[in-house]
């Protein structure tokens, strides 16, 4: 599909002179485009055996076109950094401060010997900086069912490949020197930043204790340095749901009951992410435009289930 929808509603920012802060307008123009797809196969089928695999895909793509008159972004969202729609990126994008960089994007690092910040990042808080979006590349469920005579087994694989989240559980632990990566806080325990020194561009080599001067009273939490570093990559390998059942034979139901099986099944059993946090799969913020956060959100669940189908 290829769309364009206008009129959107959004809360537009106005001058706080007018007495009002923001007006709920039609105000957004927004592009749509993807791709939708569904394989269903039955590889086996014999008196015995059934395999089915069914596989969905999604990519969508959302654009912001055009905001109100005067306005480039809404904020959707704003904490350690910004969710908006912004005028010429895609729906959802995160903003926020990063380290200062040079034209080749690496982090430049203090080199003064006589800086207390000498051997770590140099902060930017001049600017906004884009740092993804929320939305994932793509999205595809594999689910399989394989059944043997009475006996059925299932499964759902989900996969999730790119899309961002600002993990500010990870900031915030930094901070109070609660979370593992603080751990490594000792005098010998040196540690070397990835980036150019700030004087010459050269590589940098100038070794460093990660310790509460850093977490605490410097740079390296969310509560007193970029975000930049804390906004993750969301992707996932996910096991949503195995299910095994067993379903009785008509000899044994005579005509009392239609169907009777009994199952175990079980949810969100296993997960495999490169995330730095419990699990990207959450909103600090429920189900609202702003998506992406995650500051000390309760993690998901897993789930068990035993149970008795039965058709009279």
């Amino acid at each position: 599909f290829n769309q364009i929808n206008k009129d959107l509603l959004l809360n537009v920012p106005l001058s706080s002179a007018t007495g009002y802060t923001y007006r709920y307008m039609n105000a957004g123009e927004m592009a749509s485009d993807g791709i939708e797809a569904v394989l269903a196969l039955k590889p086996v089928k014999t008196k015995s055996w059934e395999w089915e695999a069914v596989f969905d895909f999604t990519r969508i793509r959302n654009e912001v076109k055009k905001l109100a008159p005067g306005v480039d972004a809404v904020a959707l969202a704003a904490g350690i950094a910004f969710v908006a729609a912004y005028e010429g990126y895609p729906y959802q994008s995160f903003f926020a401060y990063d380290w200062l960089r040079d034209e080749h994007g690496n982090v430049i690092i203090n080199d003064d010997p006589d800086s207390p910040s000498y051997g770590f990042p140099v902060s930017n808080y001049d600017t906004l900086v884009y740092m993804g979006n929320y939305q994932p590349d793509w999205l595809l469920g594999w689910s399989n069912t394989v059944k043997w005579k009475n006996i059925s087994f299932s499964f759902l694989l989900e996969f999730k490949k790119g899309g961002k989240m600002i993990n500010g559980t990870r900031g915030s632990l930094y901070y109070f020197g609660a979370h593992e990566d603080t751990e490594s806080r000792e005098p010998e325990d040196l540690f070397v930043f990835e980036g150019v020194k700030q004087s010459d561009g050269a590589t940098n080599d100038i070794r460093v204790v990660k310790d509460a001067d850093w977490y605490f009273l410097g740079e390296g939490s969310t509560f007193t340095g970029p975000a930049s570093q804390f906004i993750d990559d969301a992707g996932w390998i996910r096991l949503r749901e195995i299910t095994l059942s067993y379903e009785f034979g008509r000899r044994l139901l005579g005509n009392a009951l239609k169907s009777l099986s009994v199952y175990i099944s079980g949810r969100n059993l296993w997960l495999k992410t490169s995330y730095k946090g419990i699990d990207p799969e959450t909103s600090l913020l429920g189900s609202v435009n702003g998506q992406g956060y995650d500051y000390q959100n309760n993690p998901g669940s897993k789930g068990i289930t035993f149970g008795l189908r039965l058709a009279l």
